[in-house]
């Protein structure tokens, strides 16, 4: 079906060069976002049925209208749809909008609010995905965070899901600003994809997760690159107050946060953590 909606949109384009421009992108949006909300509900559905094994990472191809040989091998990340996503001080909707389309046709929000944007838009290949999203990074505010990758289908990370984890990972290592992709955080998402470290480091950190003070230090002190004065200067607290909270979570998870190895691993089990809430 969303092949079919992406032919039919190239289809439109090619017959009628003559027309309004600002009419054969209205149309075109209309048909992404007919295609985005196909994808939206097939990602939901995947994850209501909880599809943690699945390995089909076969991305969501789009052939163009003027393919001679749709039967051309091409690359993984080749001529398929990217989703995109943004958090920052962003601007109004319709000129977010106006932002996309003037980057590349296709381009369908399909979630915004004042602290972010989900989008989907079709493209040639990784390299180009991030052309676009970094010359859209120069066009929002300084502060403006962003991911991308592949729509895929499938998969323990679904899309959505998987840029939605890479934002809340560069915040949680308070990595600044700037675009994000799952090779910024190749080890994270490769035990957040094997499942039995992955069930097991989150076993490991639920008793610190299930105490909000203890969970609010823990994340504190990641942000703070393990620096413990920093970290309680952020909570408000006295030095022997964090101190005496680290000790807890050691005796809860077996791993001291004050030592290089133990902070590591608490804070991979963190990470693993936020990409699969």
């Amino acid at each position: 079906m969303v092949n079919e909606i992406a032919s039919t949109m190239v289809d439109e384009l090619i017959a009628a060069p003559g027309g309004s421009r600002l009419s054969a992108i209205r149309r075109v949006v209309e048909l992404m976002s007919s295609a985005a909300e196909l994808v939206v509900t097939l990602h939901r559905r995947i994850k209501d049925a909880e599809l943690v094994d699945r390995t089909d990472l076969s991305p969501l191809v789009l052939h163009p209208a003027d393919v001679d040989d749709l039967a051309t091998p091409t690359g993984y990340e080749d001529n398929c749809l990217y989703v995109l996503a943004a958090r920052g001080a962003l601007p109004e909707g319709d000129q977010l909008y106006r932002e996309l389309v003037d980057l590349g046709a296709g381009a369908a929000i399909t979630e915004i609010s004042t602290e972010g944007f989900f989008a989907v838009q079709r493209m040639n290949n990784r390299q180009a995905a991030e052309r676009m999203c970094r010359s859209l990074l120069s066009r929002l505010p300084a502060a403006t965070v962003m991911a991308v990758e592949p729509l895929v289908f499938g998969g323990p990370l679904e899309s959505f899901k998987t840029v939605e984890g890479l934002l809340r990972l560069a915040f949680m290592f308070d990595l600044g600003p700037g675009l994000y992709q799952i090779s910024d955080f190749p080890v994270e998402f490769a035990v957040a994809t094997t499942a039995p470290v992955r069930e097991k480091l989150l076993a490991m950190i639920q008793p610190v997760m299930a105490k909000a003070e203890l969970r609010r230090t823990l994340e504190l002190l990641v942000f703070s690159q393990g620096n413990r004065t920093r970290a309680a200067e952020r909570l408000n607290i006295h030095r022997s107050t964090i101190d005496y909270r680290l000790n807890q979570i050691d005796k809860l998870t077996g791993h001291s946060p004050v030592t290089t190895g133990g902070l590591n691993m608490l804070t991979l089990s963190l990470a693993v953590r936020t990409l699969m809430a």
